[in-house]
């Protein structure tokens, strides 16, 4: 038989099987289990008090099922044949890597026709299968033939999510030992309901790119000339307010060579051909020459007459602010809230679309224009829109990514609109769709307190708590049993269900504890020791090393007692009989929900190519947050900590530099609607989400409550919101918050960006193009042997990105000193343990006493140093220490501190020269060494001690700053404050989620006392050859490697 006419018969004989096939697939609906098409539930939602269960996702399955159904032909005898399987996946790598594992299976079915037992057929597989590379393959046995061959399998999912039903996949299996036997099926989830359900079913945002539709005019030649203006000002404020910073080149060198020549460009249009002399032109200039250009062609269109550069109508500069208001609004604007997602088509054409639609109607109906006049107008405005495609255009070709590109606001924004607090509060709160509240307190951590403070919130809890972390460590490096997690599990949990418990015939609620872990770092960390037990405290039997026997005695002790409350709950026992078997199970437990898994149906191209896509499980969630009794009842019930930390030994003692923010307040209801919609896209439905996480009426007096509390403050200290980056493709409101302040902060203003991993090459352009505008950036990046996580790819990715902007400091040194900008990379690198209060104040004397651009930039008055040296002396004089309990070696101490500073000059320069600041910093660091001595004798302090002590004489400082100042000047003093988990390299940026609080006003000057410090134990660089002897260069195949996974290390 010829090829063609095998191929022919084997066709036939497929189609002879799909009628066999949908007999099979009808019963198969019948006889699979119903886990299929997810859980049945109650018609009403109760809460648990009154018998309604809890759903959380658990934890992750050891072994998954599948099923489905098969159809093709037995090459030994070209029969059709159709089959049912069933079978089981376990993995053998992590399984985060969806890398490979054991598929077992089972399939029964028909060779021939379907009726008659004389057909039937089975058998088993037993083989190996990668859900990455959507391959298996291994051993046959046919129970028919009773042989044993070889099989290989394709099943891939051909859609996003699954195809059929959520994590459906198509599969092709063949087997060439049975002469070339194939056939064709699909595969289904059993048991899984979030399989096909944990990530967005698109891996981009699809935009519309419309040709803008001709419009026909003969322009005036001024028209055209100040169009041009307005174009190449454009070009020019769009590469200096984003440099591009991210040239490529096997050899480092030959990368810098190109970097450095981008910057001889931007350096040339700032100082001319010669750059030894002569004014230099400030960025600035750009944009005022562009918006003055702006204004003249639309006065040029409007009026009909030719106009020469500088001149303007009335008529034109109003219909210039309108235009600019509409791109703002309706191009700018919505374009730049897709910072870190992929666009598909990427352009701003549909944008502009919207964008003419306005413009005309108002033209129309606001106006009145001629009809010639209309034209031009239109034209005009339409040519405006066509500059910021050609900005977008270019950033995107140079940047390779549309993830990357971002829109300066520049392009709509004059300078005086962005340089006061409620202008940038405003534009924050439009970019990022997240509003500023008021009447919110917060209270600065530092890492040693965190633990405890997460214990107090869980002992206090009466609704419900949410740790929401990356981190619950089960064990140690050194694979013991982490301390820090059992304290949690004894200090904390048992004993508040046990106390809750007990309380329960008096109060009649137990509350909802929720944790909220990813899987990649629950594997990682092996986090099930301690959350199998948390999930399940009356049954679960803990079995610890024999060394630990005294851990595990004091956790069968609690859970003894935890059984004897229950047991002893008349109230308990009751409802139980009428809500049925488990409610009290469901009741008495923490609510585990390991977030994220591993599901090989979601694929994409987006983050390394491979010709069949790769499971994009690379996608985490980082979020560190803890919260509880969050309500629209009382906008001060309860609290939340926004940290860089998790649950772990590594998280505390003398080697850890992190930090939290604690915050009570209505900034807090946005944080609920956060952990709602992070269990909604996990795959939960409405119904599923937790009773106390379930959006209630606000109370009446919920506003008034507010209102009261600012009346009470005397004045608008700060406003607040809370940022999330959604995670893998979806929204990144803290991305877009960092751009768009990295920005538009003014001229004069100070950007501090400590971070341990600063590998983001736009984040570093955008702090260059920062100082370029008279801006004052500095960078704090760990030194290798203080970077908490040091290997090469991540490492070799800050040191570019470092050396890209040491290189920018040296080659616009003389711009930079004409603009009054600064630009400052300098590297933690320090072994004073973090909580050596004393020692780090000196060492911040000593830092700014020997580095004369940092005395210029604090400009302290000369009483504000001795005091700080008076008061490091007076501390080690008393004998303050802060000791630690460390096991081994003194290890240096690793900085971790994922937070931003931004200031105007109106909140930096005069404020710090005050004598007066002198008070308000002595206070913090004694009060932070008073914190410091409780923890060394494991004694809680209550974190308002600081807030008492510290407010009232800032607040006169303050006062006595602002009072003398003119309106203008006070609107002028702008500060923002952002802490949270993110980090300033590509991932965070655009595929992990983080959440980030922001302070906004004067209540943001709670991290300025920390900030000082943090410089005084960085080495600050004043050339290449410093960096690379305390960050040195990577060369060959570890840059390379760094290079291709830049958006995942």
């Amino acid at each position: 038989m010829t090829s063609s006419k095998a191929v022919g018969m084997h066709f036939r004989l497929l189609l002879r099987a799909a009628a066999s096939a949908r007999r099979i697939a009808l019963w198969a609906l019948c006889v699979l289990p119903p886990t299929l098409s997810g859980p049945v539930h109650a018609q009403d939602v109760l809460p648990p008090n009154r018998g309604g269960f809890t759903v959380s996702m658990g934890m992750p399955p050891t072994w998954t099922w599948a099923a489905g159904f098969s159809a093709g032909v037995h090459g030994g005898d070209d029969r059709a044949t159709a089959y049912l399987n069933t079978g089981v996946y376990r993995d053998i790598l992590n399984p985060m890597t969806a890398g490979l594992g054991i598929l077992s299976e089972a399939y029964f079915g028909t060779r021939g026709t379907f009726a008659g037992t004389g057909n039937f057929d089975g058998g088993g597989r037993l083989g190996l299968f990668s859900p990455a590379a959507r391959v298996a393959a291994g051993v046959d046995y046919n129970a028919r033939d009773q042989e044993f061959d070889a099989f290989f399998s394709v099943i891939h999912p051909f859609q996003r999510g699954g195809i059929f039903a959520p994590g459906g996949a198509l599969r092709v299996d063949f087997l060439p030992g049975r002469s070339r036997s194939v056939s064709l099926g699909f595969r289904l989830p059993i048991g899984q309901p979030f399989v096909g359900r944990t990530r967005p079913r698109q891996d981009h945002i699809e935009l519309s790119a419309p040709e803008p539709p001709p419009i026909f005019l003969i322009p005036d030649s001024t028209l055209v000339d100040a169009l041009a203006n307005a174009s190449r000002h454009a070009h020019w404020l769009n590469r200096m307010t984003v440099p591009f910073t991210e040239q490529w080149a096997w050899s480092q060198d030959n990368a810098l060579e190109d970097f450095a020549a981008e910057m001889m460009e931007l350096r040339a249009h700032m100082s001319g051909e010669d750059p030894g002399v002569g004014p230099v032109r400030s960025p600035v200039d750009d944009v005022e020459d562009y918006h003055a250009e702006l204004a003249r062609a639309f006065s040029i269109a409007t009026s009909g007459r030719s106009m020469s550069p500088g001149s303007s109508t009335e008529v034109g500069r109003q219909t210039a602010d309108k235009a600019r208001e509409i791109m703002l609004e309706h191009v700018l604007l919505p374009y730049n809230r897709l910072l870190g997602q992929k666009k598909d088509p990427d352009s701003t054409r549909g944008f502009a679309a919207s964008a003419s639609a306005e413009f005309y109607e108002w033209l129309t109906s606001d106006t009145s224009l001629d009809f010639n006049q209309l034209r031009a107008t239109t034209w005009t405005f339409a040519q405006v829109l066509d500059i910021a495609e050609e900005v977008r255009a270019r950033n995107r070709e140079q940047w390779l990514d549309s993830r990357m590109v971002w829109l300066p606001f520049q392009l709509a924004l004059e300078p005086h609109q962005h340089d006061e607090q409620s202008e940038l509060n405003a534009i924050v709160e439009r970019a990022t769709r997240e509003t500023f509240t008021r009447g919110n307190q917060r209270w600065y951590i530092e890492n040693d307190q965190f633990q405890a403070e997460l214990t107090r919130m869980i002992r206090e809890t009466e609704n419900y708590h949410v740790l929401w972390i990356h981190d619950f460590r089960g064990y140690d490096s050194e694979g013991d049993p982490d301390e820090e997690g059992f304290k949690q599990v004894v200090d904390s949990y048992l004993p508040a269900l046990i106390e809750r418990v007990g309380d329960y015939d008096t109060v009649g609620k137990i509350p909802q504890y929720l944790i909220f872990i990813d899987q990649m770092y629950f594997q990682a960390n092996r986090g099930r020791l301690w959350l199998d037990l948390l999930q399940d405290p009356l049954h679960h039997e803990i079995d610890l090393p024999d060394e630990f026997q005294a851990w595990e005695d004091s956790i069968v002790g609690l859970q003894t007692e935890l059984r004897f409350a229950v047991a002893n709950s008349e109230l308990m026992q009751s409802q139980s009989l009428h809500f049925g078997a488990g409610w009290i199970e469901n009741v008495v437990k923490v609510h585990v929900n390991v977030t994220n898994p591993p599901d090989a149906t979601f694929w994409t191209n987006e983050i390394f190519p491979f010709f069949m896509g790769l499971p994009d499980i690379i996608m985490r969630d980082h979020r560190k947050i803890a919260f509880y009794d969050v309500t629209e009842e009382d906008p001060y019930r309860g609290q939340a900590m926004y940290t860089g930390m998790g649950v772990g030994e590594h998280y505390v003692g003398a080697s850890w530099e992190d930090r939290a923010m604690m915050v009570q307040g209505p900034v807090l209801l946005s944080l609920k609607d956060a952990a709602r919609q992070l269990l909604l896209n996990q795959g939960l439905t409405d119904r599923e989400v937790p009773w106390e996480l379930r959006t209630k009426e606000r109370a009446p007096d919920y506003d008034r409550a507010i209102a009261d509390t600012v009346a009470a403050m005397g004045a608008e200290w700060g406003q607040d919101m809370q940022l999330h980056n959604q995670i893998g493709f979806r929204f990144k409101a803290v991305s877009i918050f960092k751009a768009t302040l990295y920005t538009l902060m003014p001229p004069g203003s100070v950007i501090k960006a400590p971070d341990s991993i600063w590998g983001s090459h736009l984040w570093a352009s955008m702090l260059i193009g920062h100082a370029l505008r008279g801006g004052r950036s500095l960078v704090i990046a760990p030194a290798i042997a203080n970077a908490p996580s040091a290997g090469f790819p991540q490492m070799s990715r800050a040191q570019e990105a470092l050396t890209r902007m040491v290189v920018a400091e040296e080659v616009f040194e003389r711009e930079l000193t004409e603009v009054g900008g600064l630009l400052k990379v300098g590297l933690y690198d320090t072994d004073l343990p973090v909580g050596d209060v004393a020692r780090k104040l000196l060492a911040f004397g000593s830092t700014v006493e020997e580095t004369p651009w940092l005395r210029e930039l604090y400009g302290f008055h000369p009483d504000v140093l001795v005091e700080i040296e008076r008061e490091a002396t007076r501390l080690l004089a008393n004998g303050y220490s802060r000791e630690y309990d460390e096991d081994g070696e003194f290890e240096a101490p690793k900085l971790h501190m994922k937070a931003n500073y931004f200031a105007t000059s109106e909140a930096w320069d005069e404020l710090l020269a005050m004598p007066e600041v002198a008070q308000p910093i002595l206070i913090y660091f004694r009060e932070l060494a008073e914190r410091n001595r409780a923890l060394a004798r494991g004694e809680y302090r209550n974190f308002r001690i600081m807030d008492e002590e510290l407010l009232p004489p800032t607040r006169l400082v303050l006062q006595s700053y602002a009072t003398p100042l003119t309106p203008a000047e006070r609107a002028r003093i702008a500060i923002f404050f952002a802490i949270g988990s993110h980090n300033q390299n590509t991932r965070s940026l655009v595929l992990d989620g983080e959440v980030a609080l922001v302070v906004a006003g004067y209540s943001a000057l709670f991290g300025l006392p920390d900030f000082l410090i943090i410089v005084g134990l960085s080495e600050w660089i004043d050339d290449l050859d410093e960096l690379e002897e305390l960050f040195p260069r990577y060369e060959g195949i570890s840059r390379r490697l760094s290079r291709l996974l830049r958006m995942v290390v």
